[in-house]
């Protein structure tokens, strides 16, 4: 029960962060939002672009990217890109893929991009993340 109330509460956090007058147009801009993250979150892996995700949650791009960034605190741009890099860390710590492989597979355009936001976020290239976490997940450090 209380996991369940402690949701509806940061729900209603978000909902509140929306900057508009009427309770039910602050609702409907939510429930919109998170049509937005449901698709982004089943998605991130493909390239996608801001129309696309604002034509899914029936809004303008300006509208969506105020309302989104408002409830969520990124813009749906940042909140890809955190999906993306949190999928590599996982798949850094498996050595079957490359680097490259890993970059396409979540939607980079190039390795190069990949490596650059990766160590933008991180502090560590790709392969210092791989050399220096896949030890330890293999208990050899």
């Amino acid at each position: 029960m209380h996991l369940i109330l402690g949701i509806q509460h940061e729900t209603m956090q978000e909902m509140y962060a929306l900057k508009t007058v009427r309770p039910l147009v602050r609702e409907e801009i939510y429930k919109r939002i998170s049509l937005a993250w449901d698709y982004i979150l089943a998605f991130y892996k493909q390239p996608l672009l801001l129309a696309q995700i604002a034509r899914i949650a029936c809004m303008s791009p300006n509208h969506l990217l105020r309302n989104y960034a408002a409830v969520f605190g990124l813009t749906p741009h940042q909140h890809i890109t955190e999906l993306r890099l949190n999928r590599a860390k996982q798949l850094l710590l498996n050595e079957e893929h490359s680097i490259t492989d890993i970059s396409f597979e979540l939607g980079f355009q190039t390795p190069v991009y990949f490596s650059k936001m990766f160590k933008q976020r991180t502090g560590l290239a790709p392969s210092d993340y791989r050399r220096m976490f896949a030890a330890k997940s293999d208990g050899s450090d």
